[in-house]
C-alpha cells in the first residue's frame, strides 16, 4: 500500500483512550511484519519515497534508541544507551544526519563536547545536548 493509498487514515488522534494498548497492538503488528519470510528483502514506500525494508528497519531502530534517551532524560531515568546500539545508530545516522534538519523534524546538529563518547556524538548529530 502506498502513502497516497493511506489518504487521511493516519491523521488525527490514533491513540484513542488507551495509548498503551494501542502501542502494544501496533508494535506487535510491526514485529509480525518484520518476521515474515523475505520481509527485509522488500521495498517500502515512505513519505519521502521508496526505501528498502532493511534501511527502514535500521532507521526505526536508531530512532527508537534516541527517543528512549529522550524519554529517560525527561523522567530522570538512566540515560545510557547500550554501546552496540549506539555504534549501530551512529553508523546508520551519520551519512544523512546533516540533512535531517531540512525535514523540519530535527534540530540542527550541535557540536559534541570535547572528548565526547559515542553516545554523546550520536545525540549531537541529532541536535541534542548530551
Amino acid at each position: 500500500m502506498s502513502v497516497a493509498d493511506q489518504g487521511d487514515a493516519l491523521e488525527g488522534d490514533l491513540l484513542g483512550d488507551d495509548p498503551v494498548a494501542t502501542w502494544d497492538v501496533v508494535a506487535a503488528a510491526a514485529r509480525d511484519a518484520f518476521r515474515e519470510p523475505g520481509a527485509l528483502d522488500r521495498t517500502v514506500e515512505l513519505s519521502y519515497g521508496e526505501s528498502t525494508a532493511t534501511h527502514y528497519c535500521a532507521q526505526m531502530t536508531a530512532d527508537a534508541a534516541v527517543h528512549a534517551w529522550d524519554l529517560a532524560r525527561a523522567i530522570g531515568a538512566d540515560e545510557r544507551i547500550p554501546k552496540p546500539l549506539v555504534d549501530f545508530s551512529v553508523r546508520e545516522v551519520a551519512p544523512y544526519a546533516a540533512d535531517l534538519e531540512e525535514s523540519g523534524l530535527f534540530a540542527a546538529p550541535v557540536e559534541p563536547p570535547a572528548g565526547a563518547d559515542a553516545q554523546a556524538r550520536l545525540l549531537a548529530l541529532l541536535g541534542r545536548e548530551p
